[in-house]
């Protein structure tokens, strides 16, 4: 319960004194350090939730980010941790004043300076959180405190994500349709939305949007417009509204992308209607509290520092160190032959060797090897076997000769066939020829009866038709020497020759 911390002592020294909000995780105390005596502002983790470690660990992240960023306008951070009861807590600076909440109830439609000065220093914090990388994403008037002793000063807190905010009726009128739907999402625009609801808030006096439950509140957010500020009041700047509907669009894009430029907007306005904003200078060092983490150059450095490591190794590998896959890859000692899949019975071997070489694969017709018997020779490898020239590509006889190991084998050699040699004087007989002189007749019978017609065969459709040659005539018969031509049969005779013209007489002086 709340009351169950008033009066309590947290960490040792901070006494809580008063309660000054509940937020959706945590609630807002006011306190005092008992060692110096300074105001203090303490938010503790809600009971029900320090008893769940995820939500301990969610609390201490989003602390420790806002503590990541010191501003003027931003409540800063002093001190975070656990207590001796284990009490999670995590301590501000004291701040005078009240919410802009109370103000708004308490004044309804605020000065338009006031307004516009209180909205400049808000997007000013923001400007600066964003820088950092730190979006706060449930801003509303119960996160803005507000000290008007002497001027109009606001300090923002209670950064960190909130999405079971849409359930609450306090909260759901500052989300944008972003973080409205399933899931939700959000960034600096979400934040540039929440301050241009506030802004309208502040000049209407009332939200731009209600609704009696929080998904009414979002139906109407997302199905019509705000209302225009003409209806409320009269004496606004020209560019205030504009600039109020472009931080309010229901589409990101078409908002300001960045709270700087809101700020620059806002700061001009607030200089031509003479709004007194307070000067200050944005200071982005950490406050002296134990944080987490490193600032943006530090990760930079660290970033392009493993760039290089990264490039470094790459050429090293690629470049340093090439290898040779086949030096590289060592033989496996346990590695076993391929084997067939057939038991081996040295059959093929055996054909293998019979067939001899035959030199280049690729000189076999059809690219394939064929059996002994079918090569030219009609004996296997002796092409000399039926005499006469081998046909062209036929292996000579003993084709090859083995040689020595070193020298390989020597190149096919001619084996002539076998048999008696006679070797023919041209200057002389021949052993073939008889000795007698004259000429051999030798008488060819000639047949009367005429040689049968060979029945013609329709040639193969692959077969090129050869012409008809011509039935030879015959030769004049040769009689043999010493044999006379009355002996011969009369169709053994040879034609008679034709009578030879006797030379003619020779002239004399007498004629």
């Amino acid at each position: 319960m709340i009351s169950d911390f008033i009066g309590k002592i947290i960490a040792g020294k901070f006494r809580i004194d008063s309660l000054v909000r509940e937020t959706e995780v945590g609630d807002f105390y006011r306190g005092t350090n008992l060692t110096t005596g300074v105001p203090a502002t303490i938010k503790i983790l809600a009971p029900a939730m320090a008893i769940d470690q995820r939500y301990i660990d969610r609390f201490m992240r989003d602390e420790k980010a806002a503590a990541a960023v010191s501003h003027p306008n931003i409540l800063n951070n002093l001190e975070i941790g656990l207590d001796e009861h284990g009490t999670p807590h995590s301590v501000y600076e004291g701040m005078d004043g009240g919410l802009l909440s109370a103000l708004i109830r308490e004044k309804g439609q605020l000065p338009v300076t006031d307004a516009i000065t209180i909205a400049k220093q808000v997007a000013s914090a923001l400007s600066a959180a964003h820088a950092a990388g730190l979006v706060h994403s449930g801003l509303n008037p119960d996160k803005v405190f507000i000290d008007s002793d002497v001027s109009i000063f606001a300090k923002v807190f209670d950064f960190g994500s909130r999405t079971h905010a849409r359930n609450s009726m306090s909260a759901v009128g500052y989300l944008s349709p972003e973080q409205c739907v399933t899931p939700p999402s959000f960034d600096q625009r979400s934040d540039i939305y929440s301050l241009g609801v506030m802004l309208y808030e502040m000049l209407a006096g009332e939200r731009p949007y209600n609704g009696s439950t929080p998904a009414e509140t979002i139906a109407k957010q997302s199905a019509e417009p705000p209302a225009p500020l003409a209806a409320f009041r009269q004496d606004l700047h020209p560019q205030i509204e504009p600039v109020i509907l472009s931080s309010m669009s229901r589409n990101p894009e078409l908002r300001y992308q960045s709270m700087a430029d809101l700020e620059e907007d806002l700061a001009r306005i607030g200089s031509e209607i003479g709004a007194d904003i307070p000067t200050v200078t944005a200071a982005h060092t950490a406050p002296p509290v134990a944080v987490v983490g490193r600032n943006k150059w530090q990760t930079a450095a660290l970033a392009i520092t493993g760039v290089a490591i990264l490039a470094a190794a790459l050429i090293y590998v690629t470049s340093v160190r090439q290898t040779n896959p086949t030096a590289s890859l060592a033989p496996d000692a346990n590695s076993l032959p391929v084997q067939p899949i057939n038991p081996a019975t040295g059959a093929q071997e055996d054909a293998l060797t019979k067939l001899g070489d035959f030199g280049d694969a690729s000189l076999v017709p059809n690219g394939s090897m064929e059996l002994p018997g079918t090569i030219p020779g009609g004996d296997g490898f002796n092409a000399w076997g039926n005499s006469g020239m081998p046909p062209a590509g036929a292996p000579l006889s003993g084709s090859v000769v083995p040689g020595p190991p070193v020298g390989g084998p020597q190149p096919p050699q001619y084996i002539p066939p076998g048999g008696q040699t006679v070797t023919v004087d041209p200057n002389g007989g021949s052993v073939f020829m008889p000795n007698e002189g004259g000429v051999i007749l030798v008488p060819v019978p000639k047949s009367d009866e005429p040689a049968p017609t060979p029945t013609p065969k329709a040639p193969a459709a692959n077969t090129a038709v050869k012409p008809t040659q011509p039935e030879p005539k015959a030769s004049p018969a040769v009689i043999p020497s010493g044999v006379k031509p009355e002996t011969l049969a009369p169709a053994q005779k040879p034609a008679a020759r034709p009578a030879k013209k006797a030379p003619p007489a020779k002239k004399t002086n007498e004629d």
